[in-house]
């Protein structure tokens, strides 16, 4: 085929192939799935961790956390377009913190990767957030899944959550005692008649 001033046409760009996991989360809305999670990690994990609260489901991605602060979060995320789905902990406080919570786990990296494995990596993923994560290609989205990926979270909150225990003790000790915000008042306008 030619176009009409006699130039060859280009051929057109192959279509893009998905990975047929990503088809089935497709048929198997992502949300549906990730809200299986809850319930599946509180069977998972020992009676002492089961006080989790639970962040989203939003739209593919659900989070776990602990205490008042959901910034900081265990995440399960599925990625239909990559094909891929990540596990980890997230860290979306203060960047402060964030890197702080990051290297007293890396404090700790060679009891992590005995009981978490290889695939675990620690990284600041942005200037604002940082992670502990493992990214895993993505399987049909199925009820025997979502189990195996609930039982892999609690693997994380079994090693992790008892060091970020004692890190969050540690900085509630350390921060500087802050008084009370100081509340303003309107300021008041007096009238002022003219003489």
């Amino acid at each position: 085929m030619t176009y009409r001033d006699g130039a060859p046409a280009l051929p057109k760009p192959a279509k893009r192939r998905r990975n047929p996991a990503a088809a089935i989360a497709h048929r198997v809305h992502a949300r549906d799935w990730v809200s299986l999670l809850p319930d599946l990690l509180r069977a998972a994990l020992p009676e002492p961790l089961r006080d989790f609260r639970v962040r989203g489901p939003r739209h593919s991605l659900i989070g776990f956390y602990y205490g008042a602060d959901e910034r900081i979060h265990y995440e399960v995320w599925v990625q239909p377009r990559t094909g891929m789905l990540e596990v980890g902990l997230h860290f979306e406080a203060e960047p402060e913190r964030n890197l702080a919570l990051l290297e007293a786990l890396a404090a700790h990296i060679e009891a992590i990767m005995a009981a978490l494995g290889p695939r675990v990596e620690g990284e600041q993923w942005t200037k604002r957030w940082t992670r502990l994560h493992e990214t895993r290609p993505l399987e049909p989205l199925s009820t025997d899944y979502a189990g195996r990926i609930a039982a892999r979270v609690a693997q994380y909150i079994r090693a992790l959550e008892p060091l970020l225990r004692v890190q969050r003790g540690a900085q509630d000790r350390v921060r500087p005692h802050q008084p009370p915000p100081v509340t303003r008042r309107a300021p008041t306008v007096s009238a002022v008649r003219p003489s």
